[in-house]
């Protein structure tokens, strides 16, 4: 079993939390389109040292909400690694991105077994590890 846990980055001087590893093995990260998409590649990215960590934690899959178009992104973690490309902004940390191609994207409230509920806090929505079946909204 997999030891659920939060992870962070330090963003601008501040802890900021950028997803959630349930004990299934799932990595679960909220994002917008509009400020988190690499259009240029066509992909999503996570940061190298996040990635690091998941590996070591065992992770088996990364979900990715996406509250824009109310999209759910998934992708098994050794799909991820196998085929994503770093690069570096400046400013930012290192990241890994992997290009749409390799996601399947299912509506946001569409079942698949995943353990996650999503919150909303004010105008942020973010991942609370729960051990429910499926998908659920709060």
């Amino acid at each position: 079993m997999i030891k659920p846990r939060n992870f962070y980055l330090k963003i601008n001087g501040k802890e900021k939390k950028v997803g959630e590893l349930t004990e299934r093995g799932s990595f679960v990260k909220c994002v917008q389109k509009s400020k988190h998409f690499l259009r240029e590649g066509n992909a999503y990215g996570i940061a190298v040292d996040v990635l690091n960590e998941l590996l070591e934690a065992g992770c088996k899959k990364v979900i990715l909400y996406e509250f824009e178009k109310d999209e759910k992104w998934v992708v098994q973690f050794n799909v991820f690694m196998a085929k994503s490309w770093e690069h570096q902004f400046p400013g930012y940390e290192k990241q890994k991105f992997l290009a749409k191609e390799w996601w399947t994207i299912y509506d946001i409230g569409d079942v698949v077994g995943d353990d996650i509920k999503i919150k909303q806090i004010g105008k942020k929505f973010e991942p609370v590890i729960s051990n429910a079946n499926q998908l659920k909204l709060l």
